[in-house]
């Protein structure tokens, strides 16, 4: 036990393992692990924990080390630091270690707070080349401030109360995300219903989309096609591009080099709606780039992803690329005036119901190069495109400031939680009550029963 002279009095500083009973876990053989509920449940590690209590996945029949109701569950290996509840006995592997105040009146949720606290600095001590992990000996000798008993309940009060109003502005913030989301949606149909713009057309009657590129093709009439004004024409992707192919499709590994030596190679998770992400950028050899003529990119090319998680993810290639490669994903050689609505289209839920529809092969999915040349576009006069994109980026930029606010409000929600558990060990966050019994004689209590 230390007095920690910068603690209240009635604190103390003592190492974890002089107030909790601490039980590293074992994992069992394989063989006693079951699906049918025969022995206790079995917890491996932090992939097993819930929000506060861990989900049973399978059950082991011969336990080597265990943890009772109401024992906290450390995970000692990556993440290191997560903690659980466990709601009732249960068999414990080596990555949990079970944790339980030697004294029946101190709270497991004090427990559960201080880890949150210390989360940190456990990753940090962690030690291992693939994986984190802490040992036994780290845990048993971490040092834990402890206040008097009856502090101790009056901080888990204040610290959920504080917790319980950042957790329901995070809520609130989490449907603002999503309204934002529809919002986004509802102005995208409504750019290419022809809301946004039809003050304009009311001013310009006479110029029609079919004009644009001295086309004259027939008009698509289909009754299932969103309803569009009397200006514009449908028409298909190919029709209003140079080419659609897709990419190199292969190994590319062998190909890659340092920036400096190579060109560019964008690959499907650096295309995201409507933007291109620059991180993990790979770079090809020039005789790779050279050789792969169809899969070099320029400024306004549509990319679509074809394959994977985000299929269907489009953006256009920025002017500051210029000379690049790409693998396994479409390419559409767009009219180049045709690359600032197309970025907003390839975002509709229509849009993205066509390509998605076209989707063939395996359990992933593929979405059919040449069906996508297919899909169907809205042709809307140049005059008109200008001042619609122009509505459009407006509306966009107000839905990213608000996003950037929300998620600059979560950071400060995150800060004032850590900053509340930091008061809460410090003995900053609720006034300490001279008629307490001091932290000292608790310890006492521990070490003679």
């Amino acid at each position: 036990m230390e007095k920690n002279e910068l603690l209240p009095d009635g604190w103390v500083e003592t190492n974890l393992e002089n107030i909790c009973s601490i039980n590293s876990g074992q994992s069992p053989p394989s063989s006693t692990y079951n699906s049918i509920k025969d022995g206790l449940p079995f917890f491996q590690g932090n992939a097993d924990f819930g929000e506060l209590y861990p989900n049973t996945r399978i059950w082991c029949s011969s336990p080597k080390k265990t943890a009772e109701k109401n024992d906290l569950l450390l995970s000692v290996r990556a993440p290191v630091g997560e903690t659980n509840i466990s709601k009732e006995k249960c068999c414990i592997g080596r990555g949990l270690a079970a944790i339980r105040p030697l004294n029946e009146n101190m709270e497991i949720k004090f427990f559960i707070h201080f880890f949150r606290f210390v989360k940190n600095d456990l990753d940090s001590i962690g030690t291992g080349t693939t994986f984190k992990a802490i040992s036994g000996k780290q845990i048993r000798d971490l040092k834990i401030t402890l206040p008097p008993l009856n502090e101790q309940k009056r901080i888990i009060e204040k610290i959920e109360e504080v917790f319980s109003i950042i957790d329901n502005l995070k809520i609130a913030l989490s449907k603002l995300s999503i309204q934002l989301k529809h919002f986004r949606q509802s102005i995208l149909q409504y750019a290419f219903e022809g809301q946004l713009t039809k003050e304009w057309r009311i001013k310009n009657p006479n110029i029609h989309g079919n004009s644009r590129w001295n086309l004259n093709l027939e008009p698509i009439i289909d009754s299932s096609l969103p309803e569009i004004p009397n200006n514009w024409c449908w028409r298909k992707l190919e029709q209003i591009s140079n080419g659609v192919v897709v990419a190199f499709v292969g190994p590319t590994t062998k190909h890659y080099v340092d920036e400096s030596k190579g060109v560019m190679f964008l690959r499907s998770q650096n295309v995201r709606k409507g933007k291109m992400n620059f991180n993990g950028l790979k770079y090809v050899e020039h005789s790779f780039h050279e050789k792969q003529k169809k899969s070099q990119i320029k400024p306004n090319n549509l990319l679509i992803v074809r394959v994977g998680a985000n299929r269907g993810d489009s953006c256009i290639v920025p002017n500051c690329i210029t000379i690049a490669n790409a693998g396994n994903i479409i390419i559409a050689k767009v009219f180049e005036d045709m690359s600032p609505l197309l970025n907003y289209f390839f975002q509709t839920d229509f849009c993205q119901k066509q390509l998605l529809g076209m989707t063939t092969g395996s359990a992933q999915g593929v979405i059919n190069t040449t069906s996508v040349s297919h899909t169907l576009i809205p042709i809307v006069p140049i005059e008109e495109q200008n001042e619609l994109i122009k509505k459009l980026e407006d509306g966009f930029s107000l839905v990213s400031n608000t996003e950037n606010l929300i998620t600059s409000m979560n950071s400060r929600l995150e800060r004032l939680q850590s900053i509340t558990l930091k008061q809460a060990f410090e003995g900053k966050l609720v006034p300490q009550d001279p008629n307490d019994e001091p932290a000292s004689e608790l310890l006492k209590r521990i070490k003679n029963q």
